[in-house]
């Protein structure tokens, strides 16, 4: 239902129709204009043009009506709705005017109302003005000269809206006031969590520590079991005088640290009568190193002597522990040897197997320093030569198999 109620939006609009009604017949002549105006005939069409704007508005505003509450409008992007707005608008008054200025122009004077004249004038006047309105009022809908049944039930269903949106917000302050006390209760919990998290990873951090002295304490245990037992073994040294090997005593300084130098020192001191180059039975101890020529095996001794030794001798010979591989053609007797090895001649992979300095001049001036040196050199079991000084593996080591006897046919003079 239409309805109208006058304010001052009327008497706007009023004043803008009488206007715009002016403007359509008399714009064009402005340049001219007291011929247009001297002529009866304009004023009549003037008041007859208002209504017919009034009209042009109402259809203006039932259009924007259908636009704003139909529901095949109302999912169109806006550029798409103002577009086909300004069809159902503007272009439809336009072509309406066009028709009708066509019957009345062709009906009184046979003028075409389709020439250039029309549409470099009268057109642009009528137009642009309308085209600027249902732009405005495409945004602006409330300020519509008409409006409908539909607006004011919109109107009171949005007043009831009003008072339903203020009932929310008290509901809504009460939830706030719920929330602001969540979160101080959230913040003392979250305060708590992170009291009982330190805590958690400082007992962590004291579980790890502990974890890592009780470690550490298995293996003081353990070292002390070892030390205890040294110390044990010394006390048995101390109470018997000597621990016995086969018929020979062990200095505690051998017991204790494994310096292959003091048993060397001990063993010779004891043994030095023992020493002779024509005795045919020999001690493991008096062989310094074992040389191998095709199929044949020479021993050569602490006093530089050099004895052929029967196969199943160097057989035996090979089997006992203090005689270490190092080449081919050689065997040492590890008694004899300094633990690090002496760097060869660079790029030929080989290293020199060091002698204790002594023997080694001994030997040396009895078979030759050359030949020596080239029988020392080696390039392979390195491995097994460093695993022999481990400390593990001397306190293994069975001392008494230095006394390990054997026998040789004959002495060789190479």
């Amino acid at each position: 239902m239409l309805t109208i109620k006058l304010n001052s939006k009327h008497v706007w609009y009023a004043t803008g129709v009488v206007f715009y009604a002016l403007l359509i017949n008399l714009g064009s002549a402005w340049d001219n204009l007291m011929p247009r105006v001297e002529r009866p005939i304009i004023w009549l069409t003037i008041l007859l043009t208002i209504p017919l704007l009034v009209l042009y508005l109402y259809y203006i505003a039932r259009v924007m009506h259908a636009f704003n509450f139909g529901s095949r409008f109302q999912q169109l992007p806006t550029t798409v709705k103002l577009i086909l707005f300004l069809l159902a608008t503007v272009f439809v008054i336009w072509v309406f005017h066009l028709i009708l200025l066509y019957t009345v122009i062709v009906g009184r004077t046979s003028t075409s109302l389709f020439s250039m004249a029309y549409f470099k004038a009268d057109f642009w006047f009528f137009i642009i003005p309308i085209f600027l309105y249902c732009i405005y009022l495409f945004f602006h809908p409330k300020l519509s000269l008409f409006s409908f049944g539909e607006e004011k039930r919109l109107l009171a269903e949005n007043q009831l809206l009003k008072v339903n949106n203020s009932s929310l917000v008290n509901v809504n302050r009460k939830l706030v006031d719920i929330k602001t006390e969540l979160l101080s209760q959230n913040r003392a919990l979250s305060s708590s969590k992170e009291e009982l998290k330190k805590c958690n990873e400082n007992l962590s951090v004291e579980m790890k520590e502990k974890g890592h002295l009780s470690k550490q304490l298995l293996i003081e245990k353990e070292a002390l079991t070892h030390e205890v037992a040294l110390l044990s073994d010394r006390v048995k040294l101390l109470e018997e005088g000597m621990v016995i090997s086969e018929e020979k005593s062990l200095p505690i300084l051998w017991v204790e640290s494994r310096k292959v130098h003091v048993l060397l020192n001990y063993i010779y001191e004891r043994n030095l009568h023992r020493v002779s180059s024509t005795e045919i039975l020999k001690f493991v101890f008096e062989l310094m190193i074992m040389e191998r020529v095709e199929n044949a095996y020479f021993a050569i001794y602490a006093d530089g002597s050099k004895w052929l030794l029967p196969t199943v001798v160097a057989n035996q010979l090979m089997e006992n522990p203090w005689m270490v591989k190092i080449s081919k053609d050689a065997f040492v007797n590890m008694l004899y040897c300094e633990k690090n090895l002496k760097p060869g001649v660079h790029g030929s992979g080989k290293k020199d197997v060091v002698m204790v300095a002594f023997f080694r001049a001994i030997i040396d001036d009895k078979l030759g320093n050359e030949r020596m040196t080239k029988l020392l050199k080696t390039g392979r079991l390195k491995e097994r030569y460093d695993n022999f000084w481990e400390y593990d593996n001397l306190l293994k080591m069975d001392v008494a198999r230095l006394y390990d006897t054997f026998h040789s046919d004959f002495v060789s003079d190479s």
